[in-house]
């Protein structure tokens, strides 16, 4: 251990003590300070704080134990270590030695080595604090980068999306008007440019649409707005909703439900169940089923359930289609993930229906996972629990709650 910069500060009344340890300190390289009270040790900390200090605790008008309070009530000399060196040795001195924040304890007559080894154990603990310290701050500091990055793209994406949504609504509503023949008559080939340009302006309306739910969502779910609805109805209509998209794609849907009711927004769950059914759909081969069930699994059978206290509700997607590869099975929730880059283009979607699953799901209390292997199909799961009418106020001791609570 480098001792060139280091320095101690040795606190004692006896004159021969402070010369002792003093020689023994410089001789180990160590910068000493000496005071011989306990008034001139506080100002000596108080100007030039050091290292460490070696406390007496027998001294007149103001004895150790006074010194480490003081020391310990000031922010420039509280995060200093203080090692007691006293002939006292009850173990009741001793513990309120610790309670008055020393570091260790040391009696006198000492050891030379002990002293040292002490000493150098207490500087290596302070060394590693101040570097844990440091780290911390940086990283408290690339959080909070972070942050402002975030919310600035946040920011961005949401006026883009707010102000794009209008002029391109109004440019599909021109097209749709000229495909019509009332403003002139077109030749095959300007009915084909302008169907072109009605199915990409339906896409990014599509993308403008999901990028200001999802602001709209992470910014917080208004749960005063929830009905006490069956979720069986609520599976039968996202299934109906996607007939004609299960039909051209010559996949069948089999729907297994439960009369369970849960407190919702049924167009948060109905939204949930619309996308994870129309994505198993998409990746389905021709001739294949997906299946859409609900169960009330034994407790503890199910790996998400926020809140143990709250039975929750399970609701499975599962197909038979590629499968996802293991690597993606968490960053597929995020925004604008993808299994495939070559999705956006021939599947359709930015990527943006499983960031707003999962910030519902997970804003009613829930989870939502997947469980796939490649070639064999994939299973998504939520869970919805039981949440009363004055959720969130009702379960004081749930973290989220509290965190919907204060919204």
């Amino acid at each position: 251990m480098d001792t060139r910069n280091t320095t101690i500060l040795v606190v004692d009344d006896e004159p021969n003590n402070l010369r002792v340890l003093s020689t023994i300190l410089n001789k180990r390289g160590y910068k000493v300070q000496k005071a011989i009270c306990g008034n001139l040790a506080l100002k000596a900390a108080l100007a030039s704080p050091p290292d460490l200090i070696l406390l007496d605790i027998i001294m007149p008008k103001i004895n150790g134990y006074e010194v480490c309070k003081q020391l310990k009530s000031i922010d420039n000399t509280r995060e200093i270590p203080v090692i007691f060196l006293s002939a006292l040795d009850q173990t009741t001195d001793k513990v309120k030695a610790f309670e008055l924040g020393g570091v260790d304890y040391i009696t006198k007559p000492f050891q030379v080595e002990e002293v040292l080894a002490r000493i150098e154990n207490q500087l290596t603990i302070r060394n590693l604090q101040n570097k844990l310290q440091k780290q911390n701050d940086r990283l408290q500091r690339e959080i909070e980068a972070r942050k402002q990055a975030e919310h600035k793209k946040d920011e961005l994406i949401s006026i883009v999306s707010h102000e794009l949504r209008t002029p391109l609504a109004c440019i599909k509503t021109a097209l749709e008007l000229l495909s019509t023949g009332h403003y002139g008559v077109l030749e095959a080939k300007g009915h084909q440019f302008i169907d072109i340009a009605l199915t990409n302006s339906d896409r990014l309306l599509r993308l403008l649409n999901d990028l200001l739910d999802l602001e709209r969502i992470e910014a917080g779910i208004d749960l005063t707005s929830r009905e006490n609805c069956n979720i069986a109805d609520l599976m039968e209509q996202a299934a109906d909703s996607l007939q004609a998209m299960s039909e051209q794609a010559e996949v069948k849907v089999s729907l297994s439900t439960i009369p369970v009711k849960r407190y919702v927004n049924p167009d948060h769950i109905i939204q949930v169940l619309t996308n994870l059914l129309s994505n198993a759909i998409k990746f389905s081969t021709p001739g294949s089923t997906v299946w859409l069930t609900a169960e009330l699994p034994e407790t503890g059978d199910v790996e998400a359930g926020s809140n143990p206290q709250l039975q929750s509700l399970l609701i499975k997607v599962k197909d038979r289609g590629r499968g996802i590869p293991s690597d993606k099975l968490e960053s597929i929730f995020g925004r604008f993930k993808q299994v495939y880059p070559s999705d956006a283009h021939q599947k359709g979607g930015y990527g943006l229906g499983l960031a707003i699953c999962r910030s519902i799901i997970e804003q009613y209390g829930g989870k939502i996972w997947v469980e796939s292997s490649l070639g064999g199909g994939s299973t998504f799961y939520f869970t919805l629990p039981d949440l009363p009418p004055n959720y969130p106020e009702f379960y004081e001791g749930s973290e989220r709650a509290i965190d919907l609570a204060a919204r």
